[in-house]
């Protein structure tokens, strides 16, 4: 999201009530836009839409973003609901931002409501709590949903992920059983970043093990050599799939269909493909498919080099996957 940081920022109270009904008007578009199986819409433009809706003017419109914005950046280290909202969108921290933080913050705070709309929260963050065991839970559904295969990566790590007892803020909550619902939502985008880099590192490593040449692009030989060595065994793969079939829906698929898929993402016209293209058009597929072997290698190797405090040598993470 793109603002004027030297705006006059929103009163906190305004900025919260602001924040519930975009959450509330977001899980609907999203709702709708994933039955009419529409892609969602850039937030930057929900956001935009949805003060012009307030409005009716565009430069006020415009205003009301920029306001909004610097409420969260200036109220962020004193509550936790603004320090959520500046993260799920990327006004805070702009170089660690991924856009699926929203999708997953969203999922997340969803799940913890229980149905109940964000525009009825507590006025007071710090009295938005959660149960350890419904804590637990909503960490298990978000990644069970977003990586089929995190918890045999992370299986030394999943204790870590699940001991939501760390995030208890004093006797009260350790007495009650209950953790804070907004520094839960934190944690699981915490540890959904750092997944997700493992999962680039992990298909960065597995494109350059069939990029034969070396050359940083696919040809259709490279690409089908990789397409059996990730779907072989898999039921996906068949040299005549019947007509509308989708893997996704546990359908199968040939190469070549796959193949033009990619290739009807990039705008040249040669007959190779960039990393970072079949990533985008196949992550669902791929990331659910990819030999795990190419992931645990990368989770060590980036462990390794975050105990040396040095990037990992020789590679470069491939845009955009990791995000189904």
């Amino acid at each position: 999201v793109q603002f004027d940081a030297a705006a006059k920022p929103l009163p906190l109270a305004t900025a919260r009530a602001t924040i519930g009904r975009i959450y509330s008007d977001r899980m609907a578009a999203d709702a709708k836009s994933d039955s009419a199986g529409r892609p969602r819409r850039p937030f930057r433009d929900f956001l935009q839409e949805f003060h012009l809706r307030q409005c009716g003017l565009r430069s006020i419109a415009t205003k009301g973003v920029n306001a909004l914005c610097t409420a969260a950046v200036k109220h962020a280290g004193q509550s936790l609901d603004l320090l959520l909202f500046g993260t799920l969108t990327g006004i805070l921290d702009p170089p660690h931002f991924s856009p699926a933080f929203l999708d997953v913050g969203l999922l997340a705070l969803k799940f913890l409501m229980g149905g109940e709309d964000p525009q009825s929260l507590p006025k007071d963050p710090l009295q938005c709590l959660v149960s350890l065991d419904d804590a637990r839970a909503c960490v298990a559904e978000v990644f069970g949903s977003r990586f089929a295969f995190g918890p045999d990566i992370y299986a030394d790590q999943a204790g870590e992920l699940l001991a939501v007892e760390a995030l208890q803020d004093g006797p009260a909550q350790r007495d009650e059983g209950t953790v804070n619902m907004y520094s839960l939502i934190l944690h699981i985008l915490k540890c959904y970043g750092e997944i997700r880099k493992v999962v680039e590192h992990g298909m960065t490593r597995f494109f350059q093990a069939y990029d034969v040449n070396g050359d940083g692009v696919f040809d259709f030989a490279e690409f089908s050599r990789m397409m059996h060595a990730a779907l072989d065994g898999h039921g996906v793969l068949d040299d005549d799939p019947a007509a509308g079939t989708d893997p996704a829906a546990g359908g199968s698929v040939s190469v070549m269909e796959l193949y033009e898929r990619c290739a009807n993402m990039e705008d040249d016209s040669d007959d190779t493909l960039a990393p970072e293209t079949i990533a985008a058009a196949l992550q669902g597929v791929l990331t659910t498919a990819c030999p795990l072997a190419y992931f645990v290698e990368a989770r060590d190797e980036l462990r390794r080099a975050a105990a040396a405090e040095t990037p990992p040598a020789g590679v470069t993470a491939a845009a955009g996957v990791g995000e189904s």
